[in-house]
């Protein structure tokens, strides 16, 4: 939603023309549910990652557990 306000505006800024938005947005309902899947999976991976980096170990919690 908010994307394609955003893109407006960036299209005007730079002289395109908004017409291209119709055409982006129409693109962007089949991209976006991949462009979310791939941020709640960075944003899963990336804890694990840098507590990696820092040899910090991870241990499990006890309401991890019941989950």
């Amino acid at each position: 939603g908010f994307v394609i306000i955003i893109l407006s505006a960036t299209l005007a800024s730079a002289g395109l023309p908004l017409e291209g938005v119709a055409l982006i947005a129409g693109i962007f309902r089949i991209i976006d549910s991949g462009t979310t899947t791939l941020n709640v999976l960075g944003n899963a991976i990336a804890p694990l990652v840098i507590a990696k980096w820092e040899k910090v170990e991870l241990k499990p919690t006890r309401d991890a557990a019941r989950a």
